[in-house]
């Protein structure tokens, strides 16, 4: 399991920092999607993906949850990714199980696209209390513009995830929203549907691969001053946060480090396994 750009190459386990506390695993590159701002190489065909056997994942948790490798004293996280990562749900629960071996199990959370979703699968890992996250991008219009399914281009994505949705039981799952300039002006409007879905986390990450313009930003800043507004009358009215935003917390956490002088970009808590089995220092070098 070495990293295969370790320079100079390590005869000897290594040991990563302190603050490291999250392993990020790209279980396999298989997507029945096209999307634009995806940051791994992905395949439409099964027969020419990569995927991670036990083995290799095996191998990879033991690692990180090795106090002499990984340090980090409190409770980690382990993330799935894909490609589509419910392809490999019976591999994710193995893993799971797996992992309740160990003093302090790890969190674990499961990207999904939403299309391929069973209920059950929701239930049974609810059991141990993985969030699972529905990457959705806003409204029907805002979702459809960059997420493609591979084989149904024409059809809309955006309706495919919202009634296999219906059947899913929201506690403990989560929804995840890239913002980019031809979906901005549905988002808010969509965080209300999600919110009257049941879903008690709505997170939204600015989509990195797009190269912003001066007058996009102006369009982002714009929203997010509404957003702004909109979170905290909802919050006087409701009476409570109506629902969680990781990326405020991301925000406060990367304001306090900076403070320490240290930078997420250099002093990254994550750890990239991708489905070729080998460690990676950015989820970008799958791309």
């Amino acid at each position: 399991m070495a990293h295969p750009h370790a320079s100079p190459a390590c005869d000897k386990p290594q040991t990563a920092p302190d603050y490291v506390r999250c392993l990020e695993i790209f279980i396999t590159n298989r997507c029945n999607m096209a999307c634009e701002n995806c940051c791994v190489n992905t395949s439409a065909h099964s027969d020419g993906s990569v995927r991670l056997g036990w083995a290799d994942l095996k191998a990879a948790l033991d690692i990180f949850m090795d106090r002499a490798q990984v340090p980090y004293g409190g409770q980690k996280t382990i993330v799935f990714a894909g490609g589509e990562s419910l392809f490999e749900y019976p591999l994710i629960k193995q893993a799971v199980e797996y992992c309740q071996r160990f003093p302090i199990p790890p969190h674990f959370e499961v990207y999904t696209n939403g299309t391929v979703v069973k209920p059950e699968w929701i239930t049974e890992l609810r059991r141990w209390d993985v969030t699972v996250i529905f990457s959705i991008d806003g409204n029907k219009k805002g979702h459809d513009a960059a997420r493609k399914l591979a084989h149904a281009p024409d059809l809309s994505a955006y309706e495919v995830v919202m009634e296999k949705l219906g059947d899913v039981a929201k506690e403990g799952c989560a929804t995840n929203t890239v913002l980019r300039p031809e979906n901005l002006d549905g988002v808010i409007e969509a965080f209300d549907t999600y919110a009257a879905m049941g879903f008690r986390q709505i997170d939204m990450w600015l989509d990195y691969l797009h190269m912003w313009t001066p007058e996009q930003t102006e369009m982002l800043e714009a929203f997010m001053k509404n957003f702004k507004t909109y979170y905290a009358k909802k919050t006087l009215t409701d009476g409570e946060i109506p629902f969680m935003v990781p990326m405020i917390n991301h925000a406060l956490y990367n304001g306090t480090e900076l403070a320490r002088d240290r930078t997420w970009w250099k002093d990254c808590f994550r750890l990239i396994l991708g489905a070729d089995g080998h460690f990676y220092d950015c989820e970008g070098a799958l791309l």
